[in-house]
């Protein structure tokens, strides 16, 4: 067979299919199109990372917010407190 399947790339997995270009064992239309396969998992794999990214940072964002909150709550219970004993 002189190219690769991509069920067949899938079958392996990103590392053999990484294991197998370094060796060196595949004609020339099955590196191409393994080095497609892995492009293309890569940017799969970026595009993930992004995702999660903006999650992390929207979660931050969240977080700050509510740390400013709860310091403003704090701040407004302290002088309460300073004005009730005067």
């Amino acid at each position: 067979m002189s190219d690769i399947s991509i069920e067949e790339l899938e079958k392996l997995g990103e590392e053999e299919v990484r294991k197998r270009l370094v060796q060196r064992v595949w004609s020339a239309r099955k590196v191409a199109t393994a080095e497609q396969w892995l492009a293309a998992k890569d940017r799969e794999a970026s595009a993930k990372a992004a995702v999660e990214s903006a999650k992390i940072a929207a979660s931050s964002r969240r977080a700050a917010w509510v740390a400013a909150w709860a310091a403003i709550i704090a701040a407004a219970a302290a002088i309460i407190s300073v004005w009730q004993s005067i």
